[in-house]
C-alpha cells in the first residue's frame, strides 16, 4: 500500500515577481494600429505583422512618392491636402501574424465603423467581415 504525501509549495516566486526583461515600446511591435487624422474626424485602421515603425515608414514612402494604391492613409493625406506630420500612430492590439491578427482587426474596424463621432477611410470590403456580423451590426454587404 503506497502512502502519498502532501507537498505545499509557494504560488509566487521571486523570479515571478521580477521581470528582468525591459518592455518592447510599442513601435518595434507587430499587431492592430490606428492612424487617426489630427485636422479631420477620421482615421484609418491597419494590421502589420512588421514592427509598427516599418509599416509607418510605408505609408510615408507612399505618401512621399505620391502612390495611392500603396497606402489608404496616403491617399487620404494627398486628397484631403493632409501633412504627414498631422497623422499620429497608436498600437491598439499587439499580436503576431496569423488569423488571430485578421480577427482583431475586423473587431477594430467594425467597433470604429459603428461609432458615428468617426469616419473610417478604411475599404469594408478589403475587411473580411463574416456574413453574420455583417447583418448584426447592419454592415453593407459589398
Amino acid at each position: 500500500m503506497a502512502i502519498a504525501s502532501v507537498g505545499f509549495y509557494p504560488i509566487f516566486t521571486v523570479s515571478r515577481l521580477i521581470n528582468t526583461k525591459d518592455p518592447i515600446p510599442p513601435t518595434r511591435q507587430a499587431g492592430v494600429y490606428r492612424l487617426p487624422y489630427e485636422t479631420c474626424n477620421s482615421q484609418y485602421i491597419g494590421q502589420t505583422s512588421r514592427p509598427l515603425s516599418v509599416r509607418l515608414s510605408d505609408h510615408r514612402t507612399a505618401l512621399n512618392k505620391r502612390k495611392k494604391h500603396e497606402s489608404v492613409m496616403a491617399a487620404h493625406c494627398l486628397e484631403e491636402n493632409h501633412s504627414f506630420e498631422n497623422v499620429s500612430s497608436k498600437l491598439i492590439r499587439s499580436c503576431s501574424k496569423g488569423w488571430l491578427l485578421n480577427r482583431l482587426e475586423e473587431v477594430e474596424t467594425v467597433s470604429s465603423y459603428r461609432n458615428i463621432n468617426d469616419k473610417l477611410s478604411n475599404d469594408l470590403s478589403a475587411t473580411f467581415v463574416s456574413p453574420l456580423i455583417r447583418y448584426f451590426y447592419n454592415l453593407p454587404f459589398l
